[in-house]
């Protein structure tokens, strides 16, 4: 569950930052990093939500399931 919640938080910091009047321009390269981190970070939340299931589903005794 916190995996998720941080990755909320960060998303929402990130579009209320790009959305906030008088914020400075960004550069197309700082888009490509902040889209980049986006990426990692729900691919970061992906990878320990799976994981976390199948060990809840071993612990469990039960097939985890695909997907």
């Amino acid at each position: 569950m916190a995996p998720c919640t941080f990755f909320f938080v960060y998303v929402g910091a990130t579009a209320g930052e790009a959305y906030q009047k008088g914020a400075l321009p960004r550069t197309p390269g700082q888009w490509a990093l902040t889209a980049g981190a986006i990426a990692a970070a729900g691919a970061a939340v992906w990878l320990v939500s799976r994981e976390a299931r199948k060990a809840l589903a071993e612990t469990a005794g039960i097939k985890p399931s695909e997907g």
